[in-house]
This record gives structure tokens, sequence and C-alpha cells, in this order.
């Protein structure tokens, strides 16, 4: 109940929550750009509540979860990609 009035109380103030991951912490300057970014898809009178994470297990590049919106962009997902499609490739083989 609680979770749900906080979350309740951040879409009235026009808050968007959003996670970023990286595989080591972002610099200042990555987060700013990073952050920027994601404001351009904001509608007027929103504003990011950013958290960043760190989690190895990436590899490398960055996951974001904004809003109900989430973007897997790691180095992990792209090998898991490119391992489906070799798989895939030999299969037909």
């Amino acid at each position: 109940v609680i979770e749900a009035f906080g979350e309740l109380a951040m879409d009235f103030r026009g808050e968007v929550p959003t996670t970023i991951t990286s595989a080591t912490p972002l610099s200042d300057a990555q987060l700013k750009r990073v952050t920027k970014a994601l404001e351009s898809r904001l509608e007027p009178g929103q504003k990011l509540v950013v958290s960043q994470t760190v989690n190895p297990d990436i590899l490398g590049g960055i996951q974001i979860q904004l809003g109900d919106t989430y973007a897997d962009l790691s180095v992990n997902s792209s090998i898991d990609a490119w391992e489906a499609r070799v798989q895939e490739w030999l299969q037909k083989s």
C-alpha cells in the first residue's frame, strides 16, 4: 500500500522513476549525457528521478528502466542475441 501511494505521488508530481544499470559506475559526465538523452523522451512537465545501479554481469553498456519502458543496451544482451543467431544458423545447416 505504501509503495502504491509513493507511485501515485510521483505520478502527481510528474516524476518518472528511472534506473540506469551499468557494469561499472558511470562518471558524472556519462550520467549527465544519458540523463539528457532520456529527458528528451519525457512529456512537458515530467522530470526524471534517476537511480544508478551497478551489475558487473552485464559486462558493458547500459540497461535503462524509464517508467514502464525497458531498454537493454548491454554487452551481455548483444552476446545472447548473437549466440541465438549462431544457433539458428547451425540448425539450418
